[in-house]
């Protein structure tokens, strides 16, 4: 139940690597290791887990594939980072080659990184992600993040112009995948939450807020049925009719036998949480408005969704 329980865990998959030879005769035996750093760019201690039931590490070391540069590693790592931790953080890919000849020597070569959130508050989305590989020698200090963090971290962010970039033959893909009672990827929620910061955006966002994924709606009930009673609160001239037909939406939607059990967030949220004490005046108006346009309305679809 989101109320009540908090998950946060970030699945990333290291899928492959397309390498250059980097002036040498053979393939290189390519090692990744992987980095979780807050917005100071310090190393974030303990939230790298290789598998169910392991101890969160520090870092992850991916297997070595012997003179292979389109190596398949497809290795599946969890990143159960806090909620509060998310924002300016990012992972880091440092790339080595693991020599033959000195066992104990491991070159750094090239590296990626990816941020898990954008500017805007909207999470890493998921799917996969061609990342740039940057060239970096040996004695680079990556201590300084904000040298790099600047920069494009894949290919599909890349401005048309830069083709210095999208031509270079190097690329690393991961895939990311987030199960998250917080955090949205979806910006149109984002922007309803966020309403009172860009309230020029209210009418678009209540239009929205249909087509928006049903499991998204039930992870933010609570948020954003605040934020529709909210809209009424401050401007229920204009916006009454939207937030009645979005809260029609929403009771419906817990009908559905996928968000059935959601309902108990509901009837606690009607018992403490519900703040609204005069939306009813509103919402009444609505209410009536449609009542007396039953006989002549054409499609009654909609009247019907609300009566149910």
């Amino acid at each position: 139940m989101p109320d009540s329980e908090m998950r946060n865990d970030l699945y990333m998959t290291l899928e492959k690597g397309e390498l250059e030879k980097g002036g040498k005769s053979v393939a290189r035996n390519v090692e990744i290791t992987v980095y979780v750093l807050d917005a100071d760019g310090q190393i974030l201690k303990g939230y790298v887990a290789a598998g169910s039931g392991e101890p969160g590490a520090d870092e992850y070391h991916s297997l070595v594939l012997y003179h292979n540069n389109s190596p398949r590693w497809a290795e599946q790592i969890k990143l159960p980072i806090p909620v509060d931790m998310f924002r300016g953080s990012h992972v880091r890919f440092e790339f080595r080659h693991c020599s033959t000849k000195d066992k104990g020597e491991k070159k750094l070569f090239g590296y990626s990184f990816v941020p898990l959130m954008q500017e805007d508050g909207r999470t890493l989305p998921d799917g996969t992600h061609e990342l740039i590989i940057y060239k970096c020698e040996e004695n680079t200090s990556l201590a300084d993040c904000s040298r790099y963090l600047k920069l494009p971290f894949s290919k599909a962010n890349l401005p048309s112009n830069n083709q210095t970039l999208k031509g270079t033959k190097e690329s690393f893909w991961i895939t990311s995948f987030l199960c998250s009672t917080k955090l949205t990827q979806n910006g149109d929620m984002l922007d309803l939450l966020k309403w009172r910061a860009h309230p020029e955006r209210i009418n678009d966002s209540l239009s929205k807020l249909k087509e928006i994924d049903g499991s998204e709606i039930v992870k933010f009930l609570q948020d954003t049925l605040d934020t529709l009673f909210g809209i009424l609160d401050e401007s229920s001239q204009r916006y009454s009719l939207k937030v009645f037909d979005s809260l029609v939406h929403i009771i419906n939607l817990l009908q559905d036998s996928k968000f059935q059990h959601f309902k108990p967030v509901m009837d606690t949220y009607i018992e403490s949480h519900f703040a609204g004490a005069l939306s009813y005046r509103d919402l009444m108006k609505v209410l009536k408005w449609y009542m007396d346009r039953i006989v002549e309305a054409e499609q009654q679809d909609h009247i019907q969704q609300v009566l149910k």
